[in-house]
């Protein structure tokens, strides 16, 4: 998560900057509500949707940051009407909320960077009325433990609920256990469900690589060849070097996107055997053509796959419109291909089968 890592690394050199989060929508907008964006003075990471919503933001924020504030002042809500006030067409209208990190923020940020590092999930509670934000983070059966025993009973119960159902971001206002009423920003952090395990460092994976890194996904980049790796990747992409490539199959989270393009067809032959004997996988790419696709069916039918496991193999892969043969676009076919099979399987969640996998 590039705007928790670049929270963290600001906070930890001293760089004060500003969380700017999408709260609330209503009708057409350019991001949805939980996206996100990290601004200092000089710099933006991530972005809430462009346009003058991005710009207005950014100077809003950038107030926060160089003005002499108070406690009150450390955060800010903002309601942008798309078209009447910023006009733009989509004419939808966006909340988004401004918060001023600090060194203080330090405990809760690694809290949270810890529970995404173990692959967890968390929601953070702003009480966003109050004259300092209360950041909590929530994560599975750890709901009950301190300091989460202060939360009113409400708020507890929604956050609970939010990890429960996979629940959006949300602003609601709340009526507090003094009598009083708030606004809380409810706001879920999770990893991305749409998980690939790239197999091959050539040149079509390093190409399709920033694509993926850019559409919200994770990325476990497999390859035998510890030379064949850029010295950096960007957050979200973990790099694997091992000498039996194929075994990372065992290791991938249940319902990956498998992509198999390695320098070695014998290679590539073992990963998709093993890929398919999994009942809980989404897609089985593999890079190549027609014949090579034959000469691998004709294998696994020897192996006793069926035609039901043989339909789950896509080759050649890559959306079929796109018909260019450079490493780049190659990488973009593909690229689009897992978006619309991604598309699919957000809608089909409730799949028996693929609970029962």
């Amino acid at each position: 998560m590039e705007w928790l890592n670049g929270l963290l690394r600001f906070s930890q050199y001293g760089q004060t900057c500003v969380l700017a989060t999408i709260a609330e929508t209503r009708g057409s907008v350019p991001r949805e509500a939980g996206a996100k964006m990290v601004v200092t003075g000089d710099a933006c990471i991530g972005t809430i949707g462009g346009g003058q919503l991005e710009y207005q933001t950014v100077e809003c924020a950038r107030k926060l940051l160089t003005e002499n504030i108070t406690n009150k002042q450390r955060t800010t809500l903002r309601r942008f009407a798309l078209g009447p006030t910023l006009g733009q067409c989509c004419g939808g209208v966006a909340t988004v909320f401004l918060e001023r990190i600090d060194a203080s923020a330090l405990e809760w940020l690694a809290s949270l960077h810890g529970i995404v590092q173990r692959h967890e999930s968390a929601v953070l509670i702003r009480t966003v009325d109050e004259a300092s934000v209360a950041s909590t983070t929530i994560v599975g059966e750890q709901c009950g433990e301190s300091p989460l025993q202060t939360l009113p009973p409400e708020t507890l119960r929604i956050a609970r609920r939010i990890l429960e159902n996979r629940d959006d971001t949300v602003l609601k206002r709340l009526k507090m256990p003094d009598g009083d009423s708030q606004r809380v920003l409810f706001d879920p952090v999770r990893l991305a469900e749409f998980h690939v395990v790239l197999f091959g460092a050539g040149h079509v994976g390093t190409a399709l690589l920033p694509i993926l890194a850019g559409v919200g996904c994770t990325v476990t980049w497999v390859d035998s060849r510890a030379d064949q790796f850029p010295p950096t990747v960007p957050d979200g992409i973990r790099i694997v070097r091992r000498d039996d490539p194929q075994f990372e199959v065992d290791c991938a989270p249940r319902g990956s996107y498998y992509l198999v393009m390695t320098h070695s067809h014998p290679l590539d032959y073992a990963i998709c055997e093993r890929v398919l004997r999994r009942r809980d996988v989404w897609y089985c790419g593999l890079i190549g053509s027609r014949s090579k696709r034959l000469k691998f069916e004709k294998r696994l039918r020897a192996q006793g796959f069926g035609p039901a496991e043989l339909s789950r193999l896509t080759c050649p892969i890559g959306i079929k419109s796109i018909t260019g043969k450079r490493p780049g676009e190659i990488a973009v076919a593909v690229a689009a291909e897992l978006l619309q099979i991604q598309a699919r399987v957000d809608r089909s969640r409730d799949n028996p089968d693929y609970a029962r996998a």
